[in-house]
């Protein structure tokens, strides 16, 4: 093995590991730590290009199919706690939406003034 692969199962694993973490809060609705979590993902998956690339370079790379394979699985789980986040949010603002129309048709909100209208 180059002494450069290490470096990059060590990347993967420590974007396995992020993912994984985001992955978890976002099932758990769990909020305070995702900015972070989407700073460490994206130095890492820049990290993880490089690594790659130089990789890449000297034509070795059957070495880290597994770690590969173990990294798309993980961003798959995060891709599908990302669907039900955006679900849950789209079903929300349609909820919104409909409120706002609602109250807006029932004449709450309009400028009648005395007895004459607007």
């Amino acid at each position: 093995m180059s002494e450069n692969s290490p470096d990059l199962k060590d990347v993967i694993n420590r974007l396995i590991s992020v993912v994984d973490d985001e992955t978890v809060s976002l099932r758990s609705n769990d909020t305070s730590r995702l900015e972070s979590s989407f700073q460490s993902k994206s130095r890492l998956l820049l990290e993880y290009t490089r690594a790659l690339s130089a990789m890449q370079m000297r034509g070795n790379t059957s070495h880290i199919l597994a770690s590969t394979h173990a990294l798309n699985n993980a961003i798959k789980r995060n891709q599908e706690a990302l669907k039900t986040q955006l679900e849950a949010v789209r079903e929300l603002s349609s909820f919104l939406e409909a409120e706002v129309r609602r109250h807006e048709n029932d004449g709450t909100y309009s400028r009648s003034y005395g007895n004459g209208g607007y």
